[in-house]
């Protein structure tokens, strides 16, 4: 994170080519800082410095590993190094002051030759970041909303700090890491900032991720809200919106990137990234509320063994007759569809919507009429009921244009 002075940060920019300032006077392992701290490795590098993995030799018998990050004070003028100093024990001051399963412990603060120095958890895992770039496809929506659900509720943590609420104010992929366990952590509270109402901060976030209210140095809570919106989008789609146009989201659709995403979830990293922060989601707590409501969705369309939008099922069983109740083979239904010549079928369609109706589902295609095609016959019979293996669902009856399905072999 690039600062200047208290009244001048700018947001950071795109990509600079290779340029890595916080590689400058790396440590090497094996260095010991206050006869404690034995460096290992760089785990991470930013615009001030890098951060390290070390142990902790106050605990002899065991290996006790922390994260030792780095600040290095090169600033030519002594009232801007007086400045970053001051940031940088702020956030120490910060994670002195929160207790939250999802914030990092802070452990030592300590300064050494022009260089000041956080001790914290270590945290065994990887940024979202490197995750969505190692990941080959899309991730799942399921995982993102698990991870999004988790980054609100610490954020409602923050923003319920008392006697201030806090904004973290640098929501984005590499301040979001994932143990694991596959539960986040929250790092990097470098520009995080108690807020008192009506008070103009500085211009300081990171290009893409912030609205446009924070280039005007007024970050509210709701400023975390687009951030949060923005972080989604991009674990969604795979576009990195800091090489995309500023607030340009409108123009890349989640689900034209990226069909498998449902509209409930669509609609609210929509809600979040609304260029005016009036039109957002009022607070973080219902946004959240609305992510549980979309994975809520999800789940229901699978407890009723309908495909989620856009997605594959490879096994599920079918039912077809007058009602979902009437399994074949139980004497209650009209013979099997596959027994009666002309509706044997998979349906080849993506899920437009579901409706529950008693234990069976009624699920509408896009294109029902297209949708019917023959297809090979069962692989198995499971409770008298044909067991089929299709690449998007399954088969057979068309019924007014609908499919009767039981459950998800």
């Amino acid at each position: 994170m690039k600062e200047d002075n208290l009244e001048t940060h700018r947001i950071t920019h795109s990509f600079d080519g290779n340029e890595r300032p916080g590689t400058r006077g790396q440590l090497t392992g094996g260095t010991t800082l206050v006869d404690r701290y034995v460096i290992q490795e760089v785990i991470g590098v930013g615009g001030m410095g890098s951060v390290y993995r070390a142990r902790d030799l106050h605990f002899p018998n065991v290996v006790k590993l922390v994260a030792v990050k780095e600040m290095i004070n090169q600033a030519p003028d002594p009232l801007i190094r007086a400045t970053i100093v001051q940031n940088f024990e702020r956030e120490a001051n910060i994670l002195a002051t929160l207790s939250h399963p999802s914030i990092p412990r802070i452990y030592d603060y300590f300064s050494e030759d022009n260089r000041s120095y956080l001790v914290l958890e270590f945290i065994n895992g990887r940024d979202l970041e490197q995750i969505i770039n190692d990941t080959p496809g899309f991730l799942s929506e399921e995982q993102v909303l698990a991870w999004a659900i988790q980054l609100c509720d610490v954020l409602s943590f923050l923003h319920a700090h008392k006697p201030d609420p806090i904004v973290f104010r640098d929501m984005k992929p590499s301040n979001v890491m994932v143990n694991q366990a596959n539960h986040i952590i929250l790092v990097d509270f470098g520009i995080a900032k108690p807020f008192q109402t009506g008070q103009k901060g500085t211009m300081i976030g990171t290009e893409g991720y912030s609205p446009p209210e924070q280039y005007r140095g007024e970050a509210t809570t709701l400023a975390d809200i687009y951030a949060l919106g923005a972080t989604i989008h991009h674990a969604l789609t795979r576009r990195d919106p800091r090489i995309e146009p500023p607030f340009s989201f409108s123009e890349r659709p989640v689900r034209k990137i990226n069909p498998a995403v449902s509209l409930e979830l669509e609609t609210v990293i929509n809600s979040a990234l609304q260029y005016n922060s009036k039109d957002r989601f009022p607070t973080i707590e219902a946004m959240r509320d609305a992510l549980i409501g979309a994975e809520d969705a999800g789940g229901d369309r699978v407890a009723r063994g309908g495909p989620v939008a856009g997605r594959e099922i490879k096994h599920i069983q079918v039912v077809t007759g007058g009602h979902p109740d009437h399994h074949a083979g139980d004497g209650g239904g009209r013979e099997p569809a596959h027994h009666r010549p002309g509706v044997q079928g998979s349906a080849h369609g993506r899920c437009r919507r579901g409706e529950r109706q008693n234990t069976g589902a009624v699920l509408s295609f896009d294109a029902p009429h297209d949708a019917l095609a023959l297809t090979r016959q069962p692989i198995g019979r499971e409770g008298g009921v044909d067991v089929f293996d299709h690449q998007v669902a399954a088969l057979v009856e068309r019924n007014d244009e609908h499919l009767f399905l039981a459950r998800r072999a």
